[in-house]
């Protein structure tokens, strides 16, 4: 079955790193009436992939992070959230999330860890995708923190004062609908902005 490729659809992408807010901004992206996909490519449990923007509005999480340089020129009409959070608070969440007091020590467990390019029956950490997207964003860096500013540059550096960017901090300065609405052009919901959390175990 064939179906047309439109790449001046209008999607989001929300790019920012793990501990941020992107569990919760996909679940205001679902709110809006957006088809959003995050993480995992349901029901097939896998890492969601380049291709999937395709099949869906929005994407959110390192997925799109990882990309989203690619992401800017395959939709040249896309959006962009950048989700942030305070250093130091971030810091300590991402460690928490993976484990791992730096970055090496999540690379180090990941060399231990077996992975296939063939269907992921068990935990997603399998995955080379999973290896590749890690690697990339913060196993080749010698802090968090160093990590977080890694990303943090490359964004802004590609986007510079781009429309197509824009900055949600729901921690610090309490970002939430009056911001992404104005930016995506909707009207705001009568619903408390969503406040979700996942963790390692895939807990909310």
């Amino acid at each position: 079955m064939f179906s047309f490729v439109d790449n001046d659809a209008e999607k989001v992408f929300g790019i920012g790193l793990s501990r941020t807010g992107t569990t919760s901004l996909n679940q205001a992206l679902v709110m809006l009436g957006l088809k959003s996909f995050h993480w995992a490519f349901r029901p097939e449990s896998r890492i969601l992939r380049l291709e999937d923007a395709y099949s869906c509005d929005a994407m959110t999480d390192i997925n799109a992070a990882f990309a989203f340089e690619a992401l800017a020129r395959i939709f040249p009409k896309a959006k962009f959230i950048y989700t942030t959070r305070p250093l130091d608070d971030w810091e300590k969440s991402i460690a928490r999330h993976y484990g791992a007091p730096t970055p090496n020590h999540l690379k180090q467990r990941m060399r231990r860890t077996p992975v296939t390019d063939g269907p992921v029956a068990g935990p997603l950490k399998h995955a080379l995708l999973y290896q590749a997207i890690h690697h990339a964003l913060y196993t080749g860096h010698a802090s968090w923190k160093d990590a977080y500013m890694a990303h943090e540059n490359a964004v802004k550096t590609y986007f510079g004062d781009s429309p197509r960017l824009m900055e949600l901090d729901i921690f610090e300065r309490k970002h939430g609908w009056k911001e992404l609405c104005a930016f995506l052009e909707k009207p705001v919901p009568e619903a408390p902005y969503p406040s979700a959390s996942w963790d390692a175990n895939g807990q909310a």
